[in-house]
């Protein structure tokens, strides 16, 4: 489960740490896939826990392209991985399209 109020992706951005939030977003994946691997897990289901997200914080337009970029990446190298995607303790109606 990912704890939206423990990432401050604003602040990773405007101290000019992007590329190192990517490049630490991308080990965490990697590292998974091969826990994964070690128990025959070929999908996963997402929980973002979504209490304590503000939009000052989360929602910056910096903020939501790193996340997209994140999204984007793993859907090229990976497109079968998310089996689902789901959203918790959520003030706001959001909706994803992949296609």
């Amino acid at each position: 489960m990912i704890k939206t109020a423990e990432a401050d992706f604003r602040k990773l951005i405007l101290r000019g740490k992007k590329d190192e939030g990517l490049r630490f977003a991308w080990k965490l994946v990697e590292a998974l896939l091969f826990i994964g691997r070690q128990f025959n897990v070929s999908q996963i289901v997402g929980i973002i826990d979504m209490s304590g997200a503000s939009f000052r914080q989360h929602a910056c337009t910096e903020c939501l392209a790193f996340a997209q970029e994140i999204a984007e990446r793993l859907q090229e190298n990976y497109p079968q991985l998310c089996a689902h995607m789901f959203l918790i303790n959520s003030k706001y109606n959001w909706t994803y399209d992949r296609s």
